[in-house]
């Protein structure tokens, strides 16, 4: 079993143990934060600054970062969902909906660091892509997947704790990128 697996059942472990909607919320909202941080572990190591790499090497390696990057942003936003969706069916989506916005003020100032840093590496990315549209000859096909690429890293970027939380609350889907 891999590591994330095994997170995520112990959180809907704990999640089930919760005796009360305000205690499941905090659980949950603590939960959600820690995969929040998680995300961001996902940084580029280094931004893109030399047109002396050599293209055939730089566009797989910046490409496979992106797409971890995404695939790790779409996995805990759907991690994140079916929690909630699990939580709204055992306490009822208006009580837990409450629950949430009395909960979520306390933990907005946590939260704007851990969105702060997922944005931030998001936007690096998207810079590093940006950077070989703008400094390499690209064939039609690259230029599209790049481009592509980074309109999805940019709308990660502007996700706000704020968003996230009132699009959950809302019954809204989270949008996957």
């Amino acid at each position: 079993m891999k590591g994330k697996e095994l997170l995520n059942q112990i959180s809907n472990v704990i999640l089930a143990s919760a005796t009360t909607p305000d205690q499941a919320i905090e659980y949950f909202l603590t939960n959600m934060l820690e995969k929040i941080k998680y995300i961001s572990i996902f940084y580029p190591r280094r931004k893109v600054e030399s047109t002396n790499l050599l293209k055939e090497k730089l566009i797989p390696n910046k490409l496979e970062n992106v797409n971890n990057f995404i695939e790790i942003y779409n996995e805990t936003v759907v991690d994140i969902t079916l929690q909630w969706v699990s939580l709204a069916k055992k306490w009822g989506e208006e009580i837990i909906g409450k629950a949430l916005l009395e909960a979520s003020k306390k933990f907005k100032m946590e939260s704007f660091a851990h969105f702060k840093d997922m944005s931030e590496a998001a936007l690096n990315h998207a810079d590093n892509l940006e950077f070989i549209l703008t400094h390499y000859d690209l064939s039609e096909k690259e230029e599209k997947t790049l481009t592509e690429k980074r309109s999805q890293l940019i709308k990660i970027s502007k996700m706000t704790y704020d968003k996230f939380v009132n699009d959950l609350k809302n019954n809204s889907e989270i949008s996957e990128i």
